[in-house]
């Protein structure tokens, strides 16, 4: 029962903290996919909380996010109760294409935050961890690849 209401709660917290990300009138339009964004961070928040890697690995791509990412985050982050789980989103640099979630919580062993990019390719929206496969972290990942 204590689960069910740390869930209810963080849940509580996540759609107000969420409800900040509306428009104000005169503000720039929320970039294509935010809804979607949105719902995937509430999702992701709930499978780090329930240190669900299937859960986490369904909302990423298998060709840009190894397993072993998705292993790594949920060591350092998962299967602990948050609270005030704040979520905060970053610029929109490339045109609603990918923009960083940066979410805050409190746990039990004091404050927690986790950013992660969101990924939307005007279908669906995704999650990006960290290293894509084969990738040098040093190496330019702006230019076409050959």
């Amino acid at each position: 029962m204590t689960a069910g209401l740390g869930t209810m709660l963080t849940m509580g917290a996540l759609a107000v903290a969420m409800a900040g990300c509306s428009l104000l009138p005169g503000t720039t339009p929320a970039p294509a996919g935010q809804q979607e964004r949105e719902a995937l961070i509430g999702s992701f928040i709930e499978a780090v909380q329930g240190n669900d890697a299937a859960a986490i690995a369904a909302m990423t791509d298998p060709l840009v996010d190894p397993r072993a990412d998705i292993a790594a985050l949920l060591e350092a982050h998962g299967g602990r109760p948050w609270t005030d789980v704040r979520v905060t989103w970053g610029a929109d640099d490339f045109g609603g294409q990918a923009i960083d979630a940066t979410i805050t919580a409190t746990t039990p062993d004091g404050p927690d935050a986790i950013t992660i990019s969101t990924v939307w390719d005007m279908e669906r929206a995704t999650l990006a961890l960290g290293s894509a496969p084969g990738v040098d972290p040093g190496a330019d990942t702006t230019s076409p690849r050959p």
